[in-house]
């Protein structure tokens, strides 16, 4: 066993101010077992790198400790049962910022454990994986902080991979390819990001329909397009992947992507006094049997969630309570085959709720809203035998319009508290085209009902 400790101290002193030299600390540990490499450095500008990569490098642990401005740590391992710590501390100036930088490559490389912690403004965390059932962990709290994984090339399955911020404006990066990972990410603060709201996206969240009632989702979610390339991005099979963002936190957006994958799941909480955060969740057409959540639940105002699924077989599950708050489902792709499912739950006074679904296999769109002024649409495509359900309960200027085009769909819908004592009438269109449909509603005394039917044996019920 070799073990090396360096610590390096330099600070010169000049009258009332204070000076760090530039340091720099090398320790290349290449061959044998059970090596130890500890740096500490205090003081600016310095530089550290261990590197502990051969094929048969097991029980190693290598640990970087630095106070001060600007400094850089980097760590290489290769091999199994590794412990690698980064700390990195620094005055909250934009002058602090320190970059840690970790590599775990290797067919093979397994079982190691990285943390990697730092505290200030400006930081910056980089990890490089290739392998499985490793434990990767990020803790950054300060200012304008970036966290970033990757882990797309070879074979990388069951590794769990966990990211805490707190702070403001910071960002988290994350890029899996493999199956059975997880990834937890925790945020705490204002104007927080998982992924980048700007620029040419992936999914662009608007109402589709050219025909029929005018469309009640006039603009794009964000108002704008979703580009979820820069957010975490998953490719394989049985991942799971969890987003929470502190119950006080404004501002905040997630994007999370899953491409070409089965049965993973995606969930986004935004929770308590949370305002003006947006979340999307985007899965690639052809996915099977994937989850998708977001919860933006409190006392929360002016939300948006947003998901888009186009395989078969999905689950949406959108929940929000507050006011003013958005939610958009779209699970449309020529790659439908089987039935997918969609659900929006909103309370509170002014929100929207809008699925749209296609396919061929039956899918279910259920909106349920609570309380005024609220708007729901429902459109569903294709011969599919889909089903529609709403629920508006304590109407007072609610607006729902159902289009339903092809055969065998149902719409249930219901809308209570609708009477003579509401300040605004309750408005409700529908338009079912194709054949074999039913519509079942019970509506109020005030409600403005129009509905159209076109083709042979629809069944209308009141």
């Amino acid at each position: 066993m070799k073990k090396i400790i360096l610590t390096v101290a330099m600070l010169v002193a000049i009258a009332t101010a204070s000076y760090a030299q530039s340091n720099t600390s090398t320790v290349n540990q290449s061959t044998g077992e059970r090596n130890t490499a500890n740096i500490t450095q205090a003081g600016n500008l310095n530089t550290a790198t261990v590197t502990q990569t051969t094929a048969s490098t097991t029980d190693n642990k290598a640990t970087i400790d630095q106070t001060g401005k600007s400094n850089a740590a980097t760590i290489s391992e290769k091999g199994t049962f590794n412990e690698v710590t980064i700390t990195q501390t620094g005055v909250q100036t934009p002058a602090s910022s320190h970059e840690a930088t970790v590599t775990i490559a290797g067919a093979g490389s397994s079982l190691n454990a990285v943390t990697i912690t730092q505290a200030g403004q400006d930081m910056e965390s980089s990890v490089v994986l290739n392998g499985s059932t490793n434990t990767i962990g990020f803790n950054q709290s300060g200012l304008g902080n970036q966290a970033k994984l990757v882990a797309n090339v070879g074979t990388n399955s069951d590794n769990i991979i966990s990211i805490t911020q707190a702070g403001t404006t910071n960002q988290t990066y994350a890029k899996v390819a493999g199956n059975t990972n997880t990834i937890l990410v925790g945020q705490a603060g204002t104007s927080n990001k998982i992924g980048t709201f700007a620029g040419t996206g992936n999914v662009t969240l608007t109402n589709s329909r050219t025909a029929g009632p005018a469309p009640i989702t006039t603009g794009k979610l964000n108002n704008g397009l979703i580009d979820i390339l820069g957010g975490i991005g998953v490719t394989g099979n049985q991942n799971s992947v969890a987003v929470n963002q502190d119950p006080t936190t404004t501002l905040n957006e997630v994007a999370i992507k899953i491409d070409g994958a089965n049965q993973n799941s995606a969930t986004v909480s935004q929770l308590g006094m949370a305002e003006s955060n947006k979340a999307a969740i985007w899965v690639a057409a052809g996915s099977t049997n994937n989850m998708a959540t977001i919860e933006q639940t409190g006392s929360a105002e002016g939300n948006e969630a947003g998901i888009y699924q186009g395989g078969s077989d999905d689950i949406a599950k959108i929940v929000q309570t507050g006011m003013n708050n958005k939610a958009m489902t779209s699970q449309v792709a020529s790659t439908i085959t089987g039935s997918n499912n969609a659900t929006i739950t909103q309370s509170g006074n002014g929100n929207l709720g809008w699925i749209e679904q296609d396919g061929l296999a039956g899918s279910t769109a259920t909106i349920t809203q609570e309380s005024n002024l609220n708007t729901a649409e429902i459109r569903q495509t294709a011969d599919g035998g889909h089903t529609a359900n709403l629920t508006q309960k304590s109407v007072d200027g609610q607006r729902f319009v159902l289009v339903q085009e092809g055969t065998g769909h149902t719409l249930n819908f219901t809308q209570s508290g609708v009477g003579v004592g509401k300040a605004f009438p309750s408005d409700v269109e529908l338009v079912q085209t194709g054949t074999n449909n039913t519509i079942n509603g019970q509506t109020g005394n005030t409600a403005q009902v129009r509905f159209v039917q076109v083709g042979n044996n629809n069944v209308i019920g009141f």
